[in-house]
């Protein structure tokens, strides 16, 4: 397993065995918060590809079946699963964004682990637990 530093950019086809792994957000709620986390899917040219490729709690699944959400009932835990075998080939950039449904700020959320698990074992973590400071209600990750 390898240890990313913060905002650390990882190559996955030249990093991973296979095509299709998992990448799952484990959250440390000060209160009781809805949380959304979102899968946007970028160009070369950097612009958002299309909406049919924003995977989210009701968009659950990508067009083209190469990315599926799978959200935890207590709001805790956030997993997208992918198959880069199935993922068009103009995507090139895959960002994620929590969002604060309702009432509640990112403040609510104390921390987030992130991990890249394939073949059921963790390859990569975030460093450390991620706090967000932002005291809005929507920022990427």
């Amino acid at each position: 397993m390898r240890t990313l530093a913060n905002a650390e950019r990882v190559n996955l086809l030249t990093n991973l065995d296979g095509k299709q792994f998992s990448i799952v957000f484990e959250l440390n709620l000060h209160s009781k918060i809805v949380v959304d986390i979102s899968c946007f899917c970028f160009a070369n040219d950097g612009l958002f590809l299309t909406d049919d490729f924003m995977v989210f709690y009701n968009q659950s699944v990508a067009p083209d079946g190469s990315i599926e959400y799978i959200k935890n009932s207590d709001q805790t835990s956030h997993e997208f699963r992918f198959d880069l075998s199935k993922l068009k080939k103009e995507i090139v950039d895959i960002h994620f964004y929590a969002t604060i449904d309702g009432t509640g700020s990112l403040s609510d959320i104390a921390s987030i682990k992130v991990s890249l698990i394939e073949g059921g074992k963790t390859r990569f973590r975030s460093k450390k637990k991620k706090k967000i400071i932002d005291e809005g209600s929507t920022a990427k990750l």
